[in-house]
């Protein structure tokens, strides 16, 4: 039986060949910023549009100012007629059309609600939505300004702000303070990139001793199943955790991204690499090959992703999908992580996601531990 030292280095050798090193180091690394620097605009400006203004008046050309005053959209052109709009979407020149309807004025002075129709390319959603948006909130500000500017000419000034502004808005965005997509996307690299890093590379260095039949005179040497998990673990932790403070340094540093908890993030990070880690001592033991490996975790993150919580609520997956979706490692600190990171104070209301993933930690090992030990045993009546 070899010493904890000889295990933990033989362990560490086998960790240090290139297939694995290159998911284990550049798949993270890469992955934060090859997206951090796709994604280095934060939001989508200046998406060209058009403006069917079938009223032609002052309330019509205010509305078009507000709308190229708007950072997500440029007024391309001004039109006569909706015919004219779609030929400029069929042509690529235009990604919405908003048209501004007869009547506008009137119904602006009667207070009665005129809806300015807008038709948008949906093909890519992360456009639309903030094409929509923007038309939204500029047309919003268009029709207060347009009241102001009548309520200037028939009501006093004292009376004017309480006729028109009964009260007022101030938004404090918590979960993404500059309300654009960069933060929601990077912080799902991270953690998935990180995933797959650790997981392919611990994986395949597992895979490779079942092709090459050695996993199980290693398990011997180690002295049984048991010793074989744990001092692999803190073989495969000894690459994990460093790459995880780089990958963070990357992340942190290269993309200005808010740490409001900064330890906390930290600790999440390496708890959750911790997870995955075991969670790859124990699946890793199912592959006969390093091959099967990449065919099987080539599926695997993006359904795991998706029913994660992250971009579609938990509560609206099937019972039995949401179970299964809680046993992922990716899950708690998914649900977490931004929080984590954006809002200040957090932490001390994020203690279950701390206690989840600390508890996948503990189970993967013990299934890890155990699965390790029926194959051996297997293994050894077969032999």
């Amino acid at each position: 039986m070899l010493k904890r030292r000889e295990i933990i280095w033989k362990e560490i050798k086998k960790l240090l060949s290139r297939e694995v090193m290159i998911y284990f180091v550049l798949v993270p690394v890469l992955a934060v910023l090859v997206f951090g620097f796709l994604y280095i605009k934060r939001i989508g400006r200046e998406y060209p549009i058009v403006v069917v203004d079938q009223e032609k008046n002052a309330v019509s050309r205010l509305a078009v100012l507000y709308l190229e005053s708007s950072p997500e959209i440029h007024v391309v052109k001004i039109l006569n007629n909706v015919e004219d709009g779609y030929n400029e979407m069929r042509n690529g020149k235009a990604q919405a059309i908003v048209i501004l309807q007869r009547n506008l004025y009137k119904n602006v002075i009667r207070k009665e609600s005129e809806p300015a129709i807008v038709i948008v390319d949906t093909r890519n959603l992360i456009e639309a939505n903030s094409l929509l948006t923007g038309i939204a909130k500029t047309l919003g500000t268009a029709r207060i300004g347009s009241e102001l500017k009548l309520m200037d000419k028939y009501f006093p000034v004292p009376d004017r702000r309480n006729k028109v502004l009964p009260f007022t808005v101030v938004s404090r965005p918590m979960g993404n303070p500059s309300l654009d997509y960069f933060l929601f996307v990077i912080s799902a690299i991270l953690v998935l990139a990180t995933q797959q890093g650790i997981l392919v590379g611990s994986c395949i260095g597992i895979a490779k001793e079942r092709e090459n039949n050695t996993l199980f005179d290693t398990i011997a040497s180690a002295g049984g199943a048991f010793r074989y998990v744990i001092f692999r673990h803190i073989s495969v932790m000894v690459f994990a955790i460093p790459i995880v403070l780089v990958v963070s340094l990357l992340f942190y540093g290269a993309f200005s991204i808010p740490s409001e908890n900064l330890f906390a993030s930290i600790v999440m990070l390496i708890l959750f690499a911790g997870t995955v880690v075991t969670f790859s001592n124990f699946v890793g033991i199912f592959f006969k090959r390093p091959v099967n490996v990449l065919q099987f975790f080539f599926f695997f993150t993006l359904p795991v992703f998706f029913m994660s919580g992250y971009t579609y609520p938990l509560e609206s997956i099937h019972p039995v999908l949401r179970f299964i979706i809680r046993l992922m490692p990716t899950t708690p600190i998914l649900n977490s992580f931004p929080r984590i990171n954006y809002i200040e104070g957090s932490v001390g209301y994020l203690g279950i996601y701390f206690l989840h993933q600390f508890g996948l930690y503990i189970m993967y090992m013990v299934f890890g531990i155990i699965g390790t030990a029926l194959l051996n045993k297997k293994f050894s009546k077969s032999s």
